[in-house]
C-alpha cells in the first residue's frame, strides 16, 4: 500500500479535504502518519466534525498552545451533537503561525457518512490558502442505485453526474464528481492541487473501473 504521505509534495502545508464520507478518518491517519516523521500538524474545519476525545485545543481557552505533534483545533464543541465548531477559513494563515505548525489539514465540507456528494451552492468552504485539496470518493458506492445511502445532496448530484434517483451508479459517475465544475472541486482555489481520493478501495478492481487504469494506486492526480 502506498503510505498516505504520499498524497502530499514538498512545500505543501495546506490540505483541504472535500467530497464524500471518510474525510475525517482521512485527515486523522494522515496526521497521525505526518506527525510520526516528525511534523508539527494542525487538525481543524471550516465546518463542523466530530470533537476529538484528546488533542484538542478550543481557541479562546487559553492564551498558549500546548506542546503538540498533532493537535485538533477548534470554537467550541456543541454541548448537544458533540461536534467541534471550526474555525473561518480565512483564520489558517493566523493559526499557523500561532501555533508554529508544519502543515495544516482542515476538513472543509460534510457528507453525513455518505459514499458520494455533490456541493451546494455555499460548499464547499475551502481556504484560499489550500496548497492541496484531496476530494473524497467511496468506491463503495460503485454498482449501487442513486438513494440517500449512497447519496448527500440527491439535487446536486443528478445535476452534476446525471443520474436520477434509482440508476445504477458506474464510472462515469465517479469522474463526473471529479472533472465537473460544480462536482466535488468546486471552489478550489486555482493555485491549489487536486487529487481525486478513492476510499473503500479494497473493493476488487474498483478504482481501476473508475478510472480506467489498475496501476493509479489509492489515488490520481488531476493536476
Amino acid at each position: 500500500m502506498r503510505p498516505l504521505c504520499e498524497l502530499l509534495l514538498p512545500g505543501e502545508r495546506v490540505v483541504a479535504l472535500v467530497g464524500g464520507g471518510g474525510k475525517t478518518s482521512l485527515m486523522y491517519a494522515l496526521g497521525r502518519q505526518l506527525a510520526g516523521r516528525g511534523a508539527r500538524v494542525l487538525v481543524t474545519t471550516t465546518t463542523r466534525i466530530k470533537a476529538p476525545a484528546r488533542n484538542l485545543f478550543l481557541l479562546g481557552s487559553r492564551p498558549d498552545a500546548p506542546p503538540y505533534t498533532l493537535l485538533t483545533v477548534g470554537t467550541a464543541v456543541e454541548p448537544d451533537s458533540g461536534k467541534l465548531v471550526g474555525v473561518e477559513p480565512g483564520d489558517i494563515p493566523e493559526l499557523m503561525e500561532r501555533f508554529r505548525a508544519d502543515l495544516v489539514l482542515v476538513e472543509a465540507d460534510g457528507a453525513k457518512g455518505r459514499p458520494l456528494k455533490a456541493p451546494l451552492a455555499h460548499e464547499p468552504v475551502i481556504p484560499a490558502c489550500a496548497d492541496l485539496v484531496i476530494g473524497v470518493l467511496g468506491l463503495d458506492a460503485l454498482g449501487q442505485v442513486v438513494d440517500g445511502g449512497t447519496v448527500f445532496r440527491m439535487e446536486a448530484f443528478c445535476a452534476v453526474t446525471g443520474l436520477v434517483p434509482g440508476d445504477v451508479i458506474g464510472p462515469d459517475a465517479y469522474r463526473a464528481l471529479a472533472e465537473h465544475p460544480q462536482g466535488i472541486f468546486k471552489g478550489c482555489p486555482a493555485s491549489a492541487r487536486r487529487v481525486a481520493f478513492h476510499n473503500k478501495a479494497d473493493i476488487g478492481g474498483a478504482l481501476g473501473r473508475v478510472y480506467g487504469s489498475a496501476q493509479l494506486g489509492w489515488f490520481v492526480s488531476l493536476e
